[in-house]
């Protein structure tokens, strides 16, 4: 992924920002973007503003320099939910592109490198939120676990976390018990989850949603996808 410097993200979230204030189907049609001069934030409005009219062309991304995977499953999820939900997925995209602006400005100048040694465990510390948000969000609105994994696996701030990810992806459950991704207490939910256990992953939920002061609140309710 090429281009994203902070400013540039800062103006893809405020457009699903306004996106997500929109009150009707009509209003996200009409969606006005105005950073004219951001090249980004002008190309996502245009998706936005094909979210039902044509979603093939709205989730690709083709061609556009701020790409994330994090953006990419936003908009298929808002493409799969009728208003009001499909505007509060959109909401949850342009919080988590602020939330965490410093890890998306890193991976979208980086080959895979890490960050300087000074920076590194303030970005992993980071990412570790980065990934219980997208485990709490996208599960709770309908990814499969593998699918938020790959997810995962692909915004990753380095090498070494995408090989830590591609574990858990290859391995399965027996890798994610194991993994260093992941805290004593947490691989112990995971386990319940495996076991399915009654409420374990609502118990998982929470679990992260606390430890990593993730901005998280309930669902409106929700309109059945197409």
């Amino acid at each position: 992924m090429e281009g994203g410097g902070r400013r540039g993200i800062l103006d893809v979230a405020e457009v699903f920002r306004l996106a997500a204030r929109a009150s009707t189907q009509a209003e996200l049609d009409a969606l006005e973007v105005p950073f004219t001069e951001a090249p980004d934030a002008v190309a996502y409005g245009e998706r936005l503003r094909l979210l039902e009219k044509a979603p093939r062309v709205a989730t690709d991304l083709r061609g556009l320099s701020f790409r994330p995977s994090f953006v990419r499953d936003g908009l298929v999820l808002a493409s799969q939910y009728a208003p009001p939900v499909r505007m509060f997925v959109l909401d949850v995209v342009a919080t988590g592109l602020t939330e965490f602006l410093d890890h998306f400005a890193h991976i979208s100048r980086r080959e895979g490198t890490s960050p300087p040694p000074a920076e590194l465990e303030a970005a992993r510390v980071l990412q570790k939120r980065y990934f219980a948000y997208c485990l709490a969000w996208w599960t709770e609105l309908g990814m499969e676990f593998d699918e938020v994994f790959l997810t995962m696996k692909e915004d990753a701030l380095d090498l070494f976390s995408a090989a830590q990810v591609r574990e858990c992806l290859d391995g399965g459950p027996e890798a994610i018990l194991g993994s260093e991704l992941f805290t004593e207490e947490e691989r112990a939910l995971w386990k319940d989850v495996f076991d399915g256990a009654p409420g374990a992953w609502t118990r998982m939920r929470r679990n992260l949603v606390d430890t990593y002061q993730l901005p998280f609140r309930a669902l409106p309710a929700l309109a059945a996808r197409p």
